[in-house]
């Protein structure tokens, strides 16, 4: 058989988890560096020799970024996997069926450990073309075998592609270890990767139509373009969960962006830009996909519009997340980018945060801007170097640092690339101040996680509050003039950088233990010419030099944070202006507070008390009798990301053991004892025909009817409906038929006794089921849902639970306004 291959280019491989590209520089010897951070010299003695290496470095990686033959990928393995990637583009176009052959060969060179890579192929949304998002593997298929002796050898892995569903997937190989296959940990360095296929015309057609890049050095396009200069200016981005009722009041039912950003303004300072999350995590809930979500929003796109309008007034940016796992939802009628697309032209958005990506699909910039200028593209994940021609921002999340913290390996190559430090589940920030402190970059601040509330402390923020001051006022000097990082002080302990332009030299420090210790910063040669001030930019106080045997310095108390300002010649408006927000600053955030309110949080150990119960009726016939008694209930769940309610008997010090969503894929198990009274409950829940007569001897209409039995089509029920369960009902709708049946809801545990008791009689699982348990930490509200619905999202683990549930668990359905919370898939029954 007649074999293609394609080599001889560096984007051909993408490197995934536990890979990245290292360049071939065997003589920077001082340079120790993975993925995310550059180490710091280990000897101060080294910093000149050091800082000589990483400039030679960064100008290496910028001549030589798609030079294949420069650089190999290290596959560092966890136990867990680590993969490479053939480039989504080629893989698509090569468009592998099943059961052809497959072969990668290239060099490796063993290091430590598990000595087998592995041929396996990611399967990948047909839909989206490719951009289509990860739906699924093969599981690893074939093997080579590494010689241990730490020399470079040719290998050859070939394997077949096995069966799979084409007509929604197309295949893409991959080659690396997972745990799946041999979980014994390894380290091995690739180079010279090659695949092969069957050949045919069409590929060679398909193929032939891609743009084979053919520059090798960095492209810096996306950072001299003006409409895109914003983004180097965004330091301090906040994460708004759009259900928190900082950003919506469900009971006035408006916006709150001018509440929101006063918050910002006092706790932060400031926002300059933010994320509007507004799908996960109760997307998959019903078919709606993340597009929809934004049509179903208060006020619909319009609504949504004019809420972004006011960001806008106060100068703050907006960011709307892309979703490329939601493949499992309503489909539009258009690829993705182009949806996307006219979504942020809709919104008049600013940015789009790439959802769970390490790189942006390869038509969205052409779409986007196609639709509206000047669009910031942010992944979440940690993208590789060259991506960073296409995403001109990217969150540091989780980075692996070094001892001292070390240089953002990113914002070394790019200076002008942002970073968002966020460790969303941690207490402390202050790693993530640190490192964004030292490297001239941003922070991300997220405190509703997705509805489990964990705010920023007050010592982070007070520190927060006055390093975004000085990050607005120094931002062309951060992103323009001459990095030193890891500037060398006689003090121990502390942590410097250094950028310096003709006229400014600006200092950043950072004391990695707790206190307050004056500080001697020596005076550079160039510097000690009197028209030179000197300023401490933290505490907005002048200094003043002073001689030290023969040189001379400035000393100044350095706290946890600390900056200094050189400037040749009289301070500027600018500056006296900072100056005097900075000393006041000092002087409010000496103290924190007896009570810090902004960490408040009200318990959601029990449900808030049900409406007053309406007159009682007899229960109608065909209701179910169950005893009552003292009854224990366990209940068991996936935790998600959004967490759950603590058991009544936890102590308020292991609440969070329930409330936080880390980690997301462990179990919640729930041990509840309740004492229950005689009830009657429905068998299956309340019908179309059911609340059609309750619509007729009533006249029911909601405050807000947006998507109100949207199902039916008008004012009445299909025939064909009659009999199915009512669904696009919110709790007030069900609370209020069950009023007029002088019912209620059921609790969570009237419902699983009911369940568990009657056994058979007891319909469930066709649409998941209001019950009486609506909570609000303050922060969030949400219900609990029992039973499941036939409908189930596929194709991604982040989609709300769907399909028939056991008894024995329940999912948290977070609410925010009647038209959203509204669902094809959420009915009720009711109790007497």
């Amino acid at each position: 058989m007649r074999m293609s291959t394609l080599s001889g280019y560096k984007r051909l491989w993408t490197p995934g988890e536990g890979c990245m590209w290292e360049a071939d520089l065997p003589n920077l010897h001082l340079m120790r560096m993975n993925a995310h951070y550059i180490a710091p010299p280990e000897r101060p003695d080294q910093w000149e020799e050091w800082l000589q290496q990483a400039r030679q470095y960064r100008r290496w990686v910028r001549e030589h970024l798609h030079d294949a033959y420069g650089w190999h990928i290290r596959l560092q393995f966890d136990g867990v996997r680590a993969w490479v990637r053939l480039a989504r583009d080629e893989s698509f176009a090569v468009d592998l069926q099943p059961g052809e052959t497959v072969i990668v060969r290239g060099e490796a060179k063993h290091l430590s450990g598990n000595a087998t890579l592995w041929l396996a192929f990611d399967w990948c949304d047909r839909t989206q073309g490719s951009a289509g998002a990860w739906s699924g593997w093969s599981t690893a298929l074939a093997s080579a075998s590494i010689p241990t002796d730490g020399r470079w050898h040719r290998f050859q892995v070939e394997g077949r592609v096995p069966s799979f569903d084409t007509a929604r997937y197309w295949a893409r190989p991959i080659l690396g270890q997972d745990a799946t296959a041999d979980p014994e940990p390894g380290s091995l360095l690739l180079r010279a990767l090659e695949v092969q296929f069957p050949a045919s015309v069409e590929r060679s057609r398909r193929l032939s139509m891609l743009q084979y890049r053919q520059r090798l050095s960095f492209d810096d396009a996306l950072y001299t373009r003006r409409d895109l200069r914003w983004v180097q200016r965004c330091f301090v981005c906040g994460f708004i969960f759009l259900y928190d009722r900082i950003f919506w009041d469900p009971e006035r039912m408006r916006y709150r962006v001018d509440e929101l950003l006063e918050q910002a303004d006092r706790e932060f300072g400031g926002f300059d830009a933010v994320v509007l999350w507004h799908a996960y995590p109760r997307i998959g809930a019903d078919e709606r996909n993340q597009f929809d979500f934004w049509r179903d929003m208060p006020g619909s796109i319009r609504g949504v519009r004019r809420a972004v309008e006011r960001f806008h007034q106060h100068g703050v940016k907006v960011f709307i997340p892309y979703m490329p796992w939601d493949i499992g939802t309503r489909r539009e009628p258009q690829p993705d980018a182009d949806a996307l697309a006219e979504m942020v032209a809709s919104l008049d958005a600013d940015g789009i945060f790439l959802d769970t990506m390490v790189e942006a699909p390869a038509r969205l910039r052409e779409a986007v801007d196609s639709k509206r200028r000047g669009v910031a593209f942010e992944p979440e994940g940690h993208p590789a170097i060259e991506e960073i021609e296409r995403c001109n921002a990217s969150w540091a999340q989780w980075l692996q640092v070094f001892e001292g913290i070390g240089v953002l390996h990113l914002k070394w190559i790019e200076q002008r690339h942002i970073q968002h430090q966020i460790r969303r589940w941690d207490t402390d920030h202050t790693s993530e101040l640190a490192a964004a402190w030292l490297n001239g970059s941003g922070v991300l601040v997220w405190e509703n996680v997705f509805g489990s509330w964990n705010p920023w402390r007050w010592e982070d923020r007070a520190a927060l509050r006055r390093m975004a001051p000085v990050w607005r006022a120094t931002s062309d000097l951060l992103h323009g003039g001459e990095w030193l990082p890891c500037y060398p002080v006689s003090a121990h302990g502390v942590l410097a950088s250094c950028w310096r332009q003709k006229h400014r030299w600006l200092w950043t420090f950072y004391r990695q233990t707790d206190g307050q210790a004056v500080t001697t910063l020596s005076m550079p040669p160039a510097l000690q010419a009197k028209q030179w001030q000197w300023y401490d930019l933290w505490r907005g106080e002048p200094l003043q030099p002073v001689r030290q045997r023969e040189s001379w310095v400035v000393e100044f108390p350095l706290e946890r944070f600390g900056a200094v300002l050189a400037v040749s010649g009289e301070a500027d408006r600018n500056l006296r202006h900072l100056l005097e927000l900075q000393h006041r600053l000092h002087v409010a955030n000496r103290y924190p507070p007896a009570q810090d309110t902004h960490t408040a949080s009200l318990s959601v150990v029990h449900p808030l008390p049900p409406p007053a119960p309406p007159s009682p009726k007899r229960a109608p016939e065909q209701a179910a009798f169950v005893a009552g008694g003292t009854v224990r209930f366990i209940v068991r769940h996936v935790r998600r990301e959004c967490g759950c309610y603590p058991d009544p008997d936890t102590p308020a010090a292991d609440w969070k053991r329930f409330l936080t969503g880390n980690p997301f894929h462990e179990e919640i198990e729930h041990h509840v004892t309740q004492r229950l009274g005689d009830f009657h409950i429905m068998t299956s829940p309340v019908t179309n025909a059911q609340y059609q007569a309750f619509l007729d001897a009533t006249g029911y209409t909601p405050a807000e009817p947006t998507n109100f039995l949207r199902h039916w089509g008008g004012k009445h029920c299909p025939a064909h409906l009659l009999d199915e369960p009512v669904v696009y009902v919110d709790i007030h709708d069900a609370r209020a038929y069950a009023a007029w049946m002088g019912a209620r809801l059921p609790t969570e545990w009237e419902w699983q006794h009911a369940a568990e008791t009657l056994g058979g009689r007891f319909s469930h699982g066709v649409v998941w089921e209001w019950t009486e348990s609506l909570r609000d930490d303050g922060h969030t509200r949400f219900v609990m849902l029992r039973g499941g619905s036939r409908y189930q999202a596929t194709g991604s683990l982040w989609y709300f639970p769907g399909g028939r549930q056991p008894l024995t668990t329940h999912a948290k359905f977070i609410l925010m306004y009647p038209g959203l919370d509204r669902c094809a898939t959420i009915g009720f029954r009711c109790v007497w």
